[in-house]
């Protein structure tokens, strides 16, 4: 075999590496989404996570979780607890953030109070319905969970 057979040989494998990624990805994203809906969306955290990370979420029960695009795992990368988390502020994404989150036209700044644990703050990008579907379910608690007492 000449150097031409072993080039052919080693793009078959990076093509089919490829591939692979890519059909794994969808894969994961149909199996987390066959309990929730999934949604798109970007998350900063201030500590762990200085700059934006392309993201897919989806509520369940009284959980938001989100989970990274470009990783293997089926465990959320970030989970708020709906009675934990209250919305700080909301905005627009500045011109330098623009660019980095084409798609997400607004950006929700959250603050989670884990109890046992100091305040977090982070930042969820997202487009229009989804920002309407966030702060609803934020804001909204199942039945029996008010503070009502006789």
């Amino acid at each position: 075999m000449g150097w031409l057979a072993d080039t052919e040989a080693v793009l078959a494998v990076l093509v089919l590496a490829a591939v692979a990624a890519v059909i794994g990805l969808y894969v994961r994203r149909r199996l987390l989404s066959q309990t929730a809906a999934v949604f798109d969306c970007a998350m900063r955290t201030g500590v762990r996570r200085p700059s934006w990370v392309t993201g897919m979420a989806r509520y369940r029960g009284e959980r938001f979780e989100w989970f990274k695009v470009f990783s293997p795992s089926v465990k959320p990368a970030e989970v708020i607890v709906r009675r934990t988390a209250r919305v700080v502020a909301r905005r627009r994404p500045e011109s330098g953030e623009q660019v980095l989150l084409a798609g997400f036209d607004t950006i929700v700044v959250i603050e989670v109070n884990d109890p046992g644990h100091p305040p977090r703050g982070m930042e969820i990008a997202l487009s229009g319905g989804s920002v309407t579907g966030l702060l609803s379910w934020l804001e909204s608690s199942p039945p029996g969970r008010g503070e009502l007492s006789e």
